[in-house]
């Protein structure tokens, strides 16, 4: 069985304060192919005076509280991808007990 990456919803986070990082995202994932993709603004350690630690894992935190649709992929704005194959074999992914968060690098 295969997973088409460019069928799922892929969300990326990023800063209000970068919107450049926002168009290079649009741009990236409109050249992936990927049909369904969403901007999370995150949390801004500046803005909310906890250190960047705190609101990364805050925003993500977030994300994971009202995100429901299964499966789905989470990107940072800052990625680079080096090589692109939207097609994963599951069948060669191995998962020993059922899973919330599969961690693909």
């Amino acid at each position: 069985m295969n997973l088409d990456l460019r069928e799922i919803p892929f969300y990326y986070v990023n800063l209000e304060r970068q919107p450049e990082r926002k168009e290079r995202m649009d741009d990236l994932l409109t050249r992936m192919e990927i049909k369904n993709f969403h901007r999370i603004v995150a949390i801004d350690s500046e803005l909310a005076n906890v250190n960047g630690f705190a609101a990364c894992a805050q925003t993500v935190a977030n994300i994971l509280s009202v995100l429901h649709e299964r499966p789905f992929v989470l990107l940072e704005d800052d990625i680079e991808v080096k090589q692109w194959d939207p097609i994963i074999e599951l069948s060669l992914i191995h998962i020993s007990e059922p899973t919330r968060l599969l961690s693909i690098s």
